[in-house]
């Protein structure tokens, strides 16, 4: 592949990712503007912003007639597994208020922005959209595997403005460069499955559950 086009292609993406991050920091601080500091704000901001950009994705990738991989082919994958797993996710999802005792309005949204729509919206990015993008420019499954790992390793250090919230300076960079692991972690497991079923349906099952037992 031409080099020029290969460095036309990684700055388009780095511009998307950045274009997502300010946006959602942007979102945040209109909310905070508006109605003031509160953890529960920060989140309404972060949820709008990612309903938004989630739309956004589908349009672009509609635009450029990109799949986004999300249905499983069940004539190469097993209906039953994909139905059991999908309950397990579901009763998990719904008993985690009553488990942590946080049966409150505040708590469960807090759990839908931080469970449901974050990996939502990161699986269609990365594992959909820019997967398959890369795909379809001619880049081998292999070299996409390692590089949307990468890229969604280093995507958390985007976040740094919303840990400054949560942690006293002296800590941020331990807990910057334990979040940027964490990616690089579940980038390995989400990829993985994207990597033998085609789809990011699975991933997107393993991207919740995760998120639910880090809380």
């Amino acid at each position: 592949m031409d080099r020029n086009k290969i460095l036309k292609f990684a700055l388009f993406i780095f511009l998307l990712l950045l274009f997502c991050q300010l946006f959602r920091i942007f979102m945040v601080k209109i909310v905070f503007f508006s109605f003031g500091f509160s953890f529960f704000n920060e989140q309404l901001a972060i949820s709008l912003a990612i309903i938004t950009l989630t739309f956004l994705i589908f349009l672009i990738s509609k635009n450029e007639n990109i799949s986004l991989s999300l249905k499983p082919d069940f004539s190469k994958n097993s209906k039953n597994f994909y139905i059991l797993f999908t309950l397990f996710t579901i009763i998990i999802f719904i008993t985690t208020p009553f488990i942590t005792n946080s049966v409150n309005f505040g708590s469960i949204f807090i759990l839908i922005g931080g469970t449901l729509l974050f990996p939502i919206f990161e699986e269609i990015l990365f594992r959909g959209y820019i997967w398959n993008k890369l795909e379809k420019e001619g880049f081998n499954k292999i070299s996409i595997f390692i590089f949307t790992i990468l890229l969604f390793g280093f995507w958390h250090l985007g976040y740094i403005d919303s840990i400054m919230l949560r942690v006293p300076l002296n800590n941020l960079p331990f807990i910057i460069e334990m979040k940027v692991v964490t990616g690089f972690l579940i980038g390995v497991m989400v990829g993985l499955a994207k990597y033998k079923t085609d789809n990011i349906y699975l991933g997107l099952l393993i991207h919740i559950l995760i998120n639910i037992f880090g809380r």
